[in-house]
């Protein structure tokens, strides 16, 4: 009687393990509007003081549009709720402000995201909450 039990068991296990969703690129592609940065995960959120937008790229690029300038790097979900960004750096045109450099500093350090609906929470060292553009 055990070793049905056991097999039943072990094949409920399995298909949980199957049913898992596969890590969606496509939902956190396109464009995203920052609508407020929190510099560590306990201080206060600080909302957008101009546009900022993120653009998820389908060859996993990330272009982030500053007040003057502009970022770019390289993204990877490696499993679900985790992601990597390898930062290449941003151009040096002229006068962002300190919101701008602030975000643009928090970007590198963001380890996890999720999705709900319309809203893309990144966190890490610092929080950012984005709102999809369409």
């Amino acid at each position: 009687m055990r070793v049905p039990i056991l097999s039943l068991i072990a094949l409920t296990i399995i298909q949980c393990r199957e049913s898992e969703p596969n890590i969606n690129y496509d939902s956190i592609l396109g464009k995203w509007k920052v609508i407020c940065i929190s510099e560590t995960e306990t201080s206060t959120w600080q909302s957008a003081n101009a546009v900022y937008i993120f653009n998820f790229t389908r060859v996993n690029g990330l272009g982030i549009s500053l007040d003057r300038n502009s970022c770019s790097g390289i993204f990877d979900i490696p499993e679900k709720g985790k992601i990597t960004i390898d930062w290449q750096g941003c151009t040096k045109v002229c006068c962002d402000s300190n919101y701008g450099l602030k975000l643009a500093s928090l970007v590198p350090k963001l380890a996890d995201y999720s999705i709900n609906m319309d809203t893309l929470f990144l966190s890490g060292i610092g929080r950012l909450k984005l709102i999809k553009q369409p």
